[in-house]
């Protein structure tokens, strides 16, 4: 009996060391057909961060992407699914101060293991978030036009929350509205962005406000005893004939005015005159400044005089002449004949350069040169000279028909006598 046990066991034990050298044996046949290799993922593979608690943040020291090195077998690689490669820094036992992370590589394919991250670590600034509501100021900018106040400005909301790393919100003293108001008459309303400031009025940047604008209006009105009105340039005498006055501007186009009695500024009409210009025989644009002429009790609150400018230009005008037409260009021995001999030219310009015109300074013109005997159509140019202002328009009619001939009237050189 004894002796059984003693030749099974010892049958168990060459089974047992059969088998470790078949799988000795399997495995190094498969690492000569499909051995395991290392290689670099191609691709740099992006950094998540993991865990981070609600009310914590990452200020800074994260690396963006990490470069992972993978260990498969050979016949594995061309299936691995590298696009599900993951590298991740996991937080969640931390909630703020600078932390050293070990990188950790995550691949859902078993048959491949990650072999390196590099970087292997990186140190994360972690900050508690923290909310806090604080009322919204409005800071005005400049003065409204003389003789204008503004009354108490109106929020759409008067306060705002900012919302941030615990260190920066510390810092916070104020929430600034800004408007401005230089040299307004009326109401002004506008959608302010919300300015996050320091107690030295600096900004406080990585701060997040809501709601970040708010809507601001303030209302511009007109203290008593001022007035502005309209300035109306008034003139003496008259530009020269043939000239236009194109146009008129005064700065400031308006003026306001001051009296001690309401009644009196009141009871002006909507306009204030200028002391007259004077554009007697003018020819050219004219540029002045004028003093107002004002009513008893009643004063200019800001310049006492406006810059007015008069644009003075000839007025524009056609006429009609009638030309004779010469002809250039013509060939030796040649004669030419065009009917009508003479046509009628439309000439745009100022009307004194018109007026101007002699009879030599237009000229009708048909260039014959290179054409040959026959019957051509001709269109022909109009030359003005010594008036650049004035511009040829339509020639009537607006082609001429040349006849080309040979010229009789010149007799042929006969052959020198032997």
């Amino acid at each position: 009996m004894t002796g059984s046990v003693a030749g099974v066991l010892r049958n168990i034990g060459l089974f047992g060391i059969s088998l470790v050298l078949a799988v000795v044996v399997w495995v190094v046949a498969v690492n000569e057909d499909n051995p395991l290799e290392e290689r670099i993922v191609p691709r740099a593979v992006p950094v998540e961060v993991t865990g981070l608690q609600a009310n914590v943040m990452v200020l800074g020291g994260l690396a963006t992407e990490a470069t992972v090195t993978l260990r498969a077998p050979r016949l594995t690689w061309p299936t691995l699914a590298i696009n599900k490669l993951r590298v991740v820094a996991d937080v969640a036992q931390w909630q703020s101060g600078s932390q050293v992370v070990t990188l950790r590589g995550l691949l859902p394919d078993q048959q491949a293991e990650v072999v390196s991250i590099e970087p292997a670590v990186v140190t994360l600034q972690l900050a508690r978030v923290v909310t806090r509501t604080l009322p919204v100021r409005v800071r005005i900018i400049g003065d409204p036009a003389i003789g204008y106040t503004f009354e108490s400005p109106v929020l759409s909301t008067p306060d705002a929350s900012i919302s941030g790393p615990e260190e920066l919100i510390d810092t916070v003293v104020a929430l600034e509205a800004r408007i401005d108001l230089r040299d307004q008459r009326e109401a002004v309303a506008e959608t302010v962005v919300l300015r996050v400031l320091n107690k030295d009025s600096q900004t406080v940047n990585g701060v997040q406000v809501s709601p970040p604008s708010v809507g601001l209006r303030v209302a511009v009105t007109q203290l008593g005893g001022y007035r502005d009105l309209a300035v109306r340039v008034m003139f003496k005498g008259s530009q020269a004939p043939g000239y236009r006055i194109k146009n008129i501007t005064a700065s400031p186009p308006s003026v306001t005015v001051f009296s001690a009695d309401p009644d009196v500024v009141a009871a002006l009409p909507g306009y204030l005159e200028t002391e007259p210009l004077d554009i007697t025989d003018a020819m050219a644009t004219i540029d002045a400044r004028l003093a107002m002429k004002l009513p008893p009790d009643v004063s200019l609150a800001s310049d006492q005089t406006v810059a007015v400018t008069v644009s003075i230009d000839a007025v524009e005008s056609s006429i009609r002449i009638r030309r004779q037409v010469e002809a250039t260009g013509l060939g030796p021995r040649l004669a030419a004949t065009f009917a009508p001999e003479r046509v009628d030219v439309l000439l745009s310009g100022p009307l004194p350069a018109l007026e101007k015109l002699g009879a030599d300074d237009v000229k009708v013109v048909l260039d014959l040169m290179g054409l040959r005997i026959g019957v051509h159509t001709v269109k022909p140019t109009v030359l003005i000279t010594g008036l650049q202002s004035v511009q040829a328009g339509q020639v009537l009619p607006e082609e001429l028909q040349v006849t080309i001939i040979r010229d009789l009237s010149t007799p042929t050189p006969k052959p020198a006598a032997p």
